[in-house]
């Protein structure tokens, strides 16, 4: 609770989680997933698409921003989202953490190693 400042009291007018998921299926369709740490975010967008035994509809690749920066700087010691951010000169993710604050603050990362490195 601390770490991510949850909060029941915060959730009490939250969508039902079946029609959040089929929202979420809906928004992302075809598109590929991404996150800092692949294998366990995915694991519980995967684990809500179980759950509701829906079918995914986002693209079959994966991309993890670790990976990607070791093909820009294999040498790097750290791939620590907050590391890279203070090395890109973009300001962290606010505290609590925040599913939503990292998604963005990745995107963020993402926008600036498009960029900087001409990546299409």
């Amino acid at each position: 609770m601390d770490i991510n400042g949850y909060a029941e009291e915060k959730w009490v007018d939250a969508l039902p989680y079946d029609i959040v998921i089929k929202k979420y299926s809906e928004f992302a369709k075809g598109g590929r997933f991404t996150a800092q740490n692949i294998t366990f975010d995915w694991s519980f967008i995967d684990e809500a698409f179980n759950r509701e035994n829906i079918k995914s509809t986002l693209d079959y690749h994966r991309l993890d921003l670790p990976s990607i920066l070791w093909f820009i700087n294999p040498d790097r010691e750290k791939y620590s989202l907050s590391k890279v951010c203070k090395e890109f000169g973009i300001p962290d993710e606010p505290v609590p953490h925040r599913a939503i604050n990292g998604a963005r603050l990745l995107l963020n990362v993402l926008k600036y190693v498009r960029t900087t490195y001409k990546l299409k």
